[in-house]
């Protein structure tokens, strides 16, 4: 019977393609799109709300004698549906092989408070990747703000923290996968996976992990050249773990006063260490910054107006 497998990451940019196009080696898992970011997780607090509502109209002495929670029973028909849509993928695909399980890909933790209430049965694999390089490789592909990245990311490791606090008694739950641990050892964290989702390894060539191609990276930002999500061959100087080594002091130590605590919580080091007067300077700092921020969109809001005016 298809299956759904679900990978979440912490946010954009933390190597949820690369995860995807790794399982994806295996026969058993497939992911044919055309959504190939599907977010259908991020907009369940709008089925849970829907939900309330529907049932706040039901009368309670319907379901006296009832064993089972009926709002409880609407929100899994519910995440039923959203699991046939995507299998419907497949089925419009013609898959060569047997297929157990398609993979649903969002860079994306929206919705995931609500991840239990409608898939009781479904696999779902998180991401993590170092907070450094996310907002690195985000800010050169895509010109994100250092600060505000830097606050999400944190935001979004809390997140991990409280599910994974919750799920932990339960492995079935989720698996949690670090990034940095796929490129450093991938047959081990590929057997993990597989297991996980309860597959075969046999007959597997592990030789396809080495020759893994890359999808999005930031490296296509270098050299002029677009951003694209088409499979292209590492190249020798393909490094996705110090995307933040050219990072002047100041800004490791901000980033290291913001997510101290989320970053060694998931094991990543830091050998910064702040004073008293970096905490004071940094504090002021972040109460600026905001100020800052606003004015910059300011900017480029008149200044795109400005544009389409002449």
């Amino acid at each position: 019977m298809l299956k759904v497998c679900f990978v979440l990451g912490v946010m954009p940019r933390c190597g949820t393609n690369f995860l995807q196009n790794m399982l994806r080696l295996h026969t058993s898992c497939y992911a044919p799109g055309p959504v190939w970011e599907d977010f259908v997780i991020s907009q369940l607090d709008i089925l849970f709300r829907y939900s309330q509502r529907v049932s706040n109209n039901w009368d309670p002495y319907w379901f006296r004698n009832a064993e089972t929670n009926h709002k409880d029973l609407l929100m899994q028909c519910l995440g039923q549906g959203i699991q046939d849509f995507l299998k419907l993928q497949v089925k419009n695909s013609n898959p060569k092989n047997e297929i157990e399980y398609i993979i649903s890909k969002t860079p994306s933790l929206k919705g995931i408070d609500k991840y239990s209430l409608f898939f009781k049965n479904c696999k779902f694999i998180m991401i993590m990747r170092d907070g450094r390089s996310v907002v690195a490789s985000g800010e050169k592909s895509f010109s994100w703000d250092f600060e505000l990245a830097a606050i999400q990311w944190k935001l979004n490791a809390k997140k991990i923290k409280k599910f994974k606090k919750m799920n932990d008694i339960n492995f079935d739950t989720f698996l949690l996968i670090k990034f940095e641990n796929l490129i450093v050892e991938p047959e081990n964290q590929f057997k993990k996976m597989i297991e996980y989702l309860g597959l075969s390894l046999n007959d597997f060539d592990f030789s396809k992990l080495k020759s893994l191609p890359v999808s999005g990276s930031s490296d296509l930002k270098s050299s002029s050249k677009a951003m694209h999500w088409k499979p292209v061959s590492k190249e020798n100087k393909f490094d996705p773990l110090n995307r933040f080594s050219n990072w002047s002091l100041n800004r490791k130590k901000i980033f290291h006063y913001i997510a101290k605590n989320e970053m060694e919580y998931f094991g990543y080091h830091s050998d910064i260490a702040l004073s008293y007067w970096d905490r004071v300077w940094i504090s002021l700092y972040l109460l600026i910054w905001p100020i800052k921020f606003v004015l910059k969109k300011l900017k480029e809001f008149f200044h795109s107006i400005f544009n389409k005016a002449i």
